[in-house]
């Protein structure tokens, strides 16, 4: 096992993850600004928790098979079985995460808002 297959180990999961998550993301964002005409700071957190809640069980198997020499399949079943049930950490953990992201993406969007009217009012 060389250096550059230890790097791309789990890339598989990466790109399937950011596939799913980033259409999401988009529209979710764009249905909470456009749809429901909430500001950036909302749709931002919306579009966070959203996009979040749909990966997490697929970034959980990335980290899984990335951290351990388990085959796909293996990490999968790991993964499933460390998810599953009501009294999961990871479960109870989900409130936590959820604020901590619609905070984030809410503030990201938030800073974006802002500079992109600052910038709109500079080539005017």
């Amino acid at each position: 096992n060389g250096v550059l297959s230890r790097l791309s180990r789990g890339l598989e999961l990466a790109m399937l993850r950011d596939f799913i998550g980033i259409g999401i993301w988009f529209g979710a964002y764009h249905y909470a600004s456009h749809t429901l005409e909430t500001s950036a700071f909302v749709a931002g957190g919306f579009a966070g928790c959203t996009c979040w809640l749909a990966i997490f069980p697929v970034d959980s198997w990335k980290t899984m098979h990335q951290t351990t020499r388990m085959t796909l399949s293996q990490s999968f079943l790991a993964t499933r079985a460390l998810m599953g049930g009501t009294k999961s950490n990871t479960l109870c953990l989900l409130p936590v995460l959820m604020a901590r992201q619609f905070v984030a993406m809410g503030s990201s969007m938030m800073f974006v808002d802002f500079v992109k009217t600052r910038v709109g009012k500079s080539f005017d």
